[in-house]
């Protein structure tokens, strides 16, 4: 069984031989949670459902740059903050609409680029959804089937989420040389190397997360060591490739398969 951020029925998972879980912080919650003993959970390398394909996620090109740019509407000379997923609020999108106001008339060549839809259930308020449509700096684009091409048109991504599995976005903007901003919520601090892939900061701290924004946004050749070093660790950890073998060997040994 794999245990993610919907963590499911604890009867069943009781009963379960092994629980495969897809971050250290998810087992160690889970356990804290009681949802199922520690000893029957693990954890195949750095965790990951699926890993990352890091042949399509790889580094843009100065041309990939500029043309994902002209087609957004962003400037090319722009540093563009990025956030991949859904626009909700435990997706900390109230922090970064604070921390972004923050920092613009400091940082003037600084947009937003929010690429995802709209959920009811637990939507932003309304004050911050104004924020976000009267913003010319801030540009909203609708959930995307693949959301590889909006990387493209990044300087760094922002995920000031409350809550993850194992933070997907965080390992795909890796594979694209970006790095990253994000919380030290579960399964948003196992996909970062603190202060070498990005910056981790507490779970709705406007002014922390704004000053690693800041400090991304003011930093060229920080982004371009940090983006490097997130490179090197989605295809050491995190290649799909590896995570599919690990889970296979996984299966086997629980199958008792010689080969």
């Amino acid at each position: 069984m794999l245990l993610g951020r919907g963590c499911g029925n604890p009867a069943l998972i009781t009963y379960r031989h092994r629980v495969i879980c897809v971050s250290d912080s998810v087992r160690e919650q889970a356990g804290r949670d009681g949802i199922c003993a520690m000893d029957k959970m693990i954890v195949l390398g750095r965790g990951s459902s699926n890993g990352v394909d890091v042949t399509r996620f790889s580094p843009s090109t100065e041309k990939q740059r500029a043309d994902a740019r002209q087609a957004m509407g962003l400037p090319a000379q722009a540093v563009v903050a990025g956030f991949v997923g859904r626009i909700t609020r435990d997706k900390g999108i109230a922090e970064l609409v604070q921390a972004f106001i923050d920092l613009r008339e400091k940082r003037p060549t600084l947009h937003l680029l929010m690429v995802g839809g709209l959920e009811h259930r637990d939507q932003p308020s309304t004050e911050v959804m104004a924020r976000i449509v009267a913003d010319p700096r801030i540009k909203q684009i609708e959930w995307q089937q693949d959301a590889q091409p909006s990387y493209l048109a990044m300087d760094f991504v922002v995920l000031p989420s409350h809550r993850e599995g194992l933070a997907n976005v965080l390992l795909e903007a890796g594979a694209m040389s970006l790095p990253v901003v994000t919380t030290d919520a579960v399964g948003c601090r196992d996909a970062i190397v603190e202060g070498e892939t990005g910056f981790c900061v507490p779970i709705g701290d406007v002014t922390k997360l704004g000053d690693a924004m800041d400090r991304l946004a003011g930093d060229a050749t920080l982004r371009q060591q940090m983006g490097k070093a997130a490179r090197s660790l989605v295809e050491r950890d995190y290649d799909c490739v590896a995570v599919w073998a690990r889970q296979e060997q996984e299966f086997r040994r629980l199958l008792g398969c010689s080969t």
